[in-house]
């Protein structure tokens, strides 16, 4: 009997509890910097501590990471532009 067959079977039995499955995600911080030196810099400690790390080098980047990603968390030196 493989682990799924077995976890099934438990599931099954009466007097089971429905589990209650937690997914914890790394947050996620887009980092928007254009020197690269320091937007590695900063990643590589960022990931070291847990996180998940987007790097984009310019606005247009983040904007365009921004458009398809949910992130925790925005770090930038990089001013918005005046519109």
């Amino acid at each position: 009997m493989g682990e799924v067959d077995l976890v099934q079977r438990v599931l099954r039995s009466p007097g089971t509890p429905t589990p209650v499955i937690v997914v914890m995600e790394k947050p996620v911080v887009l980092i928007v910097e254009k020197n690269a030196v320091v937007r590695s810099a900063i990643a590589k400690r960022l990931r070291a501590a847990g996180f998940e790390v987007i790097e984009a080098a310019n606005s247009a980047e983040a904007e365009q990471v921004l458009k398809s990603t949910v992130v925790d968390a925005l770090l930038s030196d990089i001013p918005k532009p005046a519109e």
